[in-house]
């Protein structure tokens, strides 16, 4: 991230919006996709959603990745995505190998963590796994990003780390600890909320779909790049071939460097000689510059 010009967040109001994919059983990543914007700077990308829920998005339908055969959503696709290109943000992919162990947790960490802090629910491995790395990844945006008296909230889509009140509450709390961690400036607020508080206007939930669609495409992306041999090496150009139809346009999207929404791209891989790698790369259309 440090090698990249990335923009700046200097509004009082800064939003993060996540969503995550890839955890069914034949995925070989898992992706966590955030999307980082400036508020009150990004009134065109406002304008235009607004023009697209109104004529190309009738009864509220909801953009999402696995749902993009529905017609309009469908025929929306490309407008919506253009329309994201003027906000003013960042859009960070992080990309994990499913068989990279203890990223952020390890034996003992999720008792830990709860007799620190006093974690209410019952969490399984896999669940705190999950949600640990999400707000890791949220913390360490929150850090490098975020300038002080602003009012900063993490917004997620209401999965099963956010399924219910007692579970949202020991986000907030794990969040408030990841902070102490790695947020060094002083916001004056701090907070997380779920698509549950969008107002009826989609506004927070098209911001949220917008994480759903890097976020699933990328999952294909790098499934398919995971056959080439060259994957793994630090330089090279890999030519990818047969990705699914619906990822194209998104794949297109993420490798427009021009736009005002900077985008990013970061995976954690296997290495023989630390036991993980952790890389930037660049997408261009039908490449990948490693």
């Amino acid at each position: 991230m440090q090698e990249i010009k990335l923009p700046e967040f200097n509004g009082p109001l800064i939003l993060l919006f996540s969503d995550s994919s890839g955890y069914e059983k034949t995925s070989k990543y898992t992706a966590i996709s955030f999307i980082v914007i400036d508020l009150f700077n990004s009134n065109e990308w406002e304008a235009k959603r607004r023009y697209i829920r109104k004529y190309l998005l009738p009864n509220n339908r909801r953009m999402s990745f696995k749902k993009l055969n529905d017609s309009h959503k469908r025929n929306s696709l490309i407008p919506f995505l253009d329309a994201a290109n003027c906000i003013d943000g960042l859009l960070i992919n992080f990309l994990l190998n499913k068989k990279l162990k203890g990223l952020v947790t390890y034996q003992g960490v999720l008792d830990k963590w709860k007799e620190k802090l006093g974690l209410k629910w019952k969490w399984s491995e896999n669940q705190f796994t999950k949600m640990f790395e999400t707000a890791h990844f949220a913390s360490i945006l929150i850090g490098a990003l975020g300038k002080d008296n602003q009012e900063i909230y993490w917004i997620s889509d209401q999965d099963e780390i956010f399924a219910n009140p007692i579970k949202h509450q020991d986000v907030s709390t794990i969040l408030s600890g990841l902070g102490n961690i790695y947020i060094q400036h002083n916001p004056s607020k701090l907070g997380v909320g779920t698509s549950e508080m969008d107002p009826g206007d989609r506004a927070e939930e098209d911001l949220i779909a917008v994480a759903d669609l890097a976020a699933g495409a990328m999952v294909d992306f790098v499934n398919n790049c995971d056959n080439s041999p060259n994957w793994k090496k630090n330089s090279g150009t890999i030519v990818i071939e047969n990705s699914k139809d619906k990822s194209n346009d998104i794949i297109s999207w993420l490798s427009d460097t021009n736009s005002r929404l900077k985008k990013v791209n970061i995976v954690f891989d296997e290495s023989n000689i630390s036991g993980i790698s952790i890389r930037r790369f660049n997408i261009r259309k039908s490449k990948i510059i490693i």
